[in-house]
C-alpha cells in the first residue's frame, strides 16, 4: 500500500457563483470524496495569486493503490452531486503525488 496526495485545482464559473461553488464543495463535494476507500483527508485553499488560473486547490490524501484510487473517483463522478458553477474552461486540473517523506519543525 502506498500513500500519496491528489491534487485538484479547481475554479468557480464566474465571480457571481463563487460563493455557490464554495458552499457545493464543502457541504457535498468533500464529504463525498471522503466517503470513498483510501481516502484518508482532505485540505482545501485557495490561490493568493488573484491572476491564477486555477483560484482554488484541493488536496486529498490518499492509502492505498494510488492510481486504483484515482480511477473510482473518477468513475464514480457521476454518482456525486453535481454543481453547474464550476468552470469548465479551463477545466480542473489534477495531479497524483506518491509520499517520499514527510519532517516537523522542532
Amino acid at each position: 500500500m502506498a500513500r500519496g496526495l491528489y491534487i485538484a485545482f479547481t475554479h468557480p464559473r464566474d465571480d457571481s457563483v463563487e460563493d455557490e461553488f464554495n458552499e457545493w464543495y464543502t457541504t457535498h463535494h468533500l464529504p463525498e470524496i471522503l466517503a470513498m476507500e483510501g481516502v484518508t483527508s482532505a485540505v482545501r485553499y485557495k490561490s493568493a495569486d488573484p491572476e491564477a488560473s486555477h483560484r482554488y486547490m484541493a488536496a486529498y490524501t490518499l492509502d492505498g493503490d494510488l492510481p486504483e484510487i484515482v480511477a473510482r473517483i473518477h468513475a464514480d463522478a457521476g454518482n456525486r452531486t453535481p454543481t453547474t458553477a464550476s468552470r469548465t474552461d479551463p477545466g480542473s486540473e489534477f495531479r497524483l503525488f506518491e509520499f517520499v517523506e514527510e519532517q516537523h519543525a522542532e
